[in-house]
């Protein structure tokens, strides 16, 4: 597994991890980068990810954080990356324009940029990705878990280049 983040987002985790006594159960490779510089895709390589390879990609609360043009880089990268077969999964977040009216997260929330937005399958789908969409609600029920879902958040799953069926 390769893990890749910012220096301080490192520092903090493998403190806190160290604190737990916290023990990968599988070949963990940590690499800080900054992931809206192209440079991380060599890092990546240099440690030994082999782009030939299909892989598993977890993109998590990183897109919202970016504009458009950064957040489709990334996902271009990513792309680059990717053998057939390949799989993505992200959140499908946010518009820039949803505010959400809670105080106590505007901490957060005014650091949105909004990426792709409600637009981040269609692009996938435009760049050789077979897409499909998870509501929230409808994760949180298939697990008995109850929640609502008035903003449209929720997960999308891809497939690089097949049209093999997503489960």
């Amino acid at each position: 597994m390769y893990e890749l983040d910012l220096p301080p987002v490192f520092e903090f985790k493998h403190r806190v991890l160290a604190a737990e006594s916290a023990v990968a159960r599988c070949d963990r490779t940590a690499l800080p980068v900054d992931l809206l510089h192209t440079a991380w895709a060599d890092r990546l390589i240099d440690a030994g990810f082999n782009p030939a390879q299909p892989t598993a990609w977890g993109v998590e609360g990183l897109l919202v954080y970016l504009t458009e043009e950064e957040a489709a880089g990334l996902l271009t990268t990513v792309g680059e990356l990717s053998a057939p077969v390949s799989r993505l999964v992200l959140e499908r977040g946010r518009s820039g324009q949803t505010v959400l009216d809670d105080p106590s997260v505007a901490h957060i929330t005014s650091l949105w940029k909004g990426a792709l937005g409600s637009r981040t399958a269609d692009w996938l789908g435009d760049h050789g990705w077979h897409t499909r969409i998870h509501p929230l609600d409808a994760v949180a029920d298939h697990y008995g878990r109850p929640t609502a879902n008035p903003s449209g958040t929720g997960f999308i799953t891809a497939v690089r280049g097949t049209s093999q069926a997503l489960s």
